[in-house]
């Protein structure tokens, strides 16, 4: 089993990593414990029964059901991995969070927890280092002004705060003279008709990028995005789930179609067989490509070579028996 074999490698950032998934059973997550805290804190000690002091307060500091005054005594715990557990918690008074909003070893986990009062949030955009401001904008509760105020922090991620903003605070976002305000509105996807229409004419390409793959675009609009910028919004076009058969050959027989249009192209449902084969110049195109079950037998046993493709080639249920027969005999 895959997990097993990766546990069974016992790399400290990796346990880190696996610690977080839903289907460790009761072993591996004593196996995983007994490496290190960082990862008893990341599994927010799903060791049970505890087996220490340490682990019973970690349990306590991540479990909803331990009461308010036990809480209260955690928040101030001298260990911090277990303040740092503290500071998850979506109940937290707001006495709770002032305290850690003060701790350096948490305050990162205060910035993105909605439950802290707005008067904390801001306090910490106005002193803390940068990755806490970046915790800022993921917390879903953030006041939406301060959340401009740190927009040069976001990316082309969802921003929480944004999924919930009001068609009003929506309406006020893409009309702002910051272009990457404006780019914040182009991440929701209900967007009214008329918003929708002024992004995707703003001036700025990135505002356009960003509302690009809004699956309320037509195919006529997003042609009409091919027309004005070309290769440059191809990748951001071929996301869009409106991308025409048509649209994705066009922008397949672009030479100076980027590696990710490429990827994007070959893995979008509307590509036809034909499209993919002028993609295979990517590398990363070519492995994905290689699971497609309607690419033409020569297309595939080429691909059976190829030192990126070949294991996803060999598994494709379209590879003739004779190529099968061949691919083993010259490995035995």
């Amino acid at each position: 089993m895959l997990l097993e074999r990766l546990i069974a490698l016992n790399d400290t950032w990796l346990d880190r990593v696996l610690a977080g998934r839903a289907d460790l059973s009761a072993a591996q997550a004593e196996l995983l414990a007994a490496r290190s805290k960082q990862v008893l804190v990341e599994l927010d000690c799903r060791i049970d029964p505890p087996t220490s002091a340490y682990e019973e307060a970690l349990h306590q500091a991540g479990d909803p059901a331990t009461s308010p005054a036990v809480v209260a005594e955690l928040v101030r715990h001298p260990d911090p991995s277990i303040r740092h557990v503290v500071a998850r918690r979506t109940d937290l008074p707001p006495w709770a969070c002032e305290h850690l909003a003060k701790d350096p070893a948490v305050r990162r986990r205060i910035a993105a927890n909605p439950a802290a009062p707005e008067a904390v949030l801001r306090e910490l955009a106005a002193k803390a280092d940068r990755e806490t401001r970046g915790a800022l904008v993921q917390n879903p509760s953030i006041p939406l002004d301060l959340l401009i105020s740190l927009v040069a922090l976001t990316g082309r991620s969802p921003v929480p705060r944004v999924s919930v903003a009001s068609e009003a605070e929506l309406r006020a976002l893409a009309s702002s003279s910051t272009p990457r305000v404006r780019m914040l509105a182009a991440q929701r996807h209900d967007l009214p008709t008329d918003v929708l229409a002024l992004l995707l004419a703003d001036p700025e390409p990135d505002v356009v990028a960003a509302v690009a793959t809004n699956p309320a675009l037509t195919a006529a609009q997003l042609e009409d995005l091919v027309t004005r910028y070309g290769s440059r919004l191809s990748a951001r076009v071929a996301q869009n789930p409106n991308c025409t058969p048509e649209l994705l050959h066009l922008l397949a027989r672009d030479r100076r179609l980027p590696g990710e249009a490429c990827r994007e192209i070959v893995k979008h449902p509307n590509t036809s067989a034909e499209t993919v084969l002028l993609c295979l110049r990517d590398r990363e195109a070519r492995r994905l490509a290689a699971n497609r079950p309607d690419l033409p037998v020569a297309t595939l046993a080429e691909l059976v070579e190829d030192p990126y493709a070949g294991e996803a080639a060999a598994a494709n249920p379209s590879l003739p028996v004779h190529v099968m027969e061949d691919l083993l005999n010259s490995t035995t």
